[in-house]
């Protein structure tokens, strides 16, 4: 149960980081495409964690992003992604990430998200 709490945890600060550099693009700044690569890649690294408890996956890069601006709160992004399981870092499904990402009403966090992907389809929130 500790473990569990510890990857929420890193669930709950990565999703906040991603949620910050996702409303930049809502509120018109300019984002590095580096920034939120890296910030999708640390969300989904600790995400996947509770999609396959017994063999957790890891992501190993997140490239190519094509992020488009749906409505105030609202993100869509698709993007090349490595991922594999943690017990042998070797073996890496390379694969296409499609998400959805919504912002609180603040637009400073993610208040929900759906990812689908090789081997994604059972990241969401609600």
């Amino acid at each position: 149960m500790q473990e569990l709490g510890r990857i929420t945890a890193a669930i709950a600060k990565n999703g906040s980081r991603l949620g910050q550099v996702l409303s930049r693009a809502v509120v018109g700044e300019e984002i590095r495409l580096r920034d939120l690569e890296t910030a999708l890649e640390w969300f989904i690294t600790w995400r996947i964690k509770l999609v396959s408890p017994d063999n957790p996956f890891w992501c190993g890069g997140v490239t190519d992003l094509n992020v488009t601006v749906d409505d105030d709160e609202t993100i869509s992004v698709t993007a090349s992604i490595r991922i594999g399981p943690e017990s042998d870092v070797m073996n890496i499904y390379e694969g296409v990430l499609q998400g959805i990402f919504h912002l609180n009403d603040n637009r400073n966090e993610l208040s929900a998200y759906k990812i689908k992907g090789a081997r994604l389809d059972l990241i969401r929130s609600n």
